[in-house]
């Protein structure tokens, strides 16, 4: 693979990450009966290297979480990454080479997803899990 191909499929991997991701939500949502509207927004990183402070903008779309049952949202955020990672498995078919850069895709995004999103991101969702685990009279 050259150069510029990889390049070419690293942007088009990374377009089908995000519609996937997005296109999870969506499906989620409608499943429950829900509409989702997205928004494009732009995550922001400041970065400091050598003394000097970049900021690196991320496009990346929005919706506001239907009024629904806290196991409900879980799904729908969950289901973004899920959906991501589930369409790996059709690109084993695919190509081997476009599966390898789609993983890495998936997992850059993955690692780095809640460092621009802020509040506002999937795993807000999940923050939760840990005042249950806490107040749960079944656990001893």
């Amino acid at each position: 693979m050259t150069t510029i191909s990889f390049i070419v499929m690293l942007l088009f991997c990374s377009g089908a990450a995000l519609t996937i991701h997005e296109t999870g939500h969506y499906l989620a949502a409608r499943f429950f009966g829900h509409h989702l509207v997205f928004v494009f927004k732009w995550g922001v990183k400041p970065l400091t290297f050598m003394g000097k402070t970049f900021v690196i903008r991320i496009p990346r779309l929005t919706a506001d979480m239907p009024d629904i049952e806290l196991w409900k949202k879980r799904v729908i955020a969950a289901s973004g990454f899920g959906s991501e990672f589930l369409a790996s498995v059709a690109l084993i078919r695919f190509d081997r080479e476009t599966l390898a850069i789609y993983l890495i895709v998936c997992f850059a995004h993955l690692i780095i997803y809640k460092y621009y999103c802020g509040d506002n991101n999937d795993f807000s969702y999940f923050s939760s899990l840990k005042e249950v685990a806490k107040n749960d009279p079944g656990k001893g």
